[in-house]
């Protein structure tokens, strides 16, 4: 699905969603690092993870999404993501 959504759309979305789960007004870009400039530890990346997993219909891998340090990355993993598939391991 995030394949529907052109780089600038699922950017937009992305900040949106790390600012309500930060608590930040803070002014956001892709060069934003998630760890060093927004604070964010590992459980709040696999928490980002779920969120965006939600919002846009596809399956991100924990280990990827904790690879991600800044948003331009979190926007570049979701725009290569799989479709997410109905059936997941419990």
């Amino acid at each position: 699905m995030a394949q529907d959504f052109t780089q600038d759309m699922v950017s937009s979305r992305v900040e949106n969603i790390i600012r309500e789960q930060v608590g930040s007004d803070a002014s956001l870009s892709p060069e934003t690092h998630l760890q060093d400039d927004l604070g964010m530890d590992s459980l709040e990346l696999v928490e980002l993870g779920v969120t965006l997993e939600n919002e846009f219909g596809v399956s991100l891998p924990d280990t990827d999404v904790r690879r991600c340090a800044t948003i331009g990355d979190v926007t570049q993993l979701l725009l290569h993501a799989n479709p997410e598939e109905k059936v997941r391991s419990v």
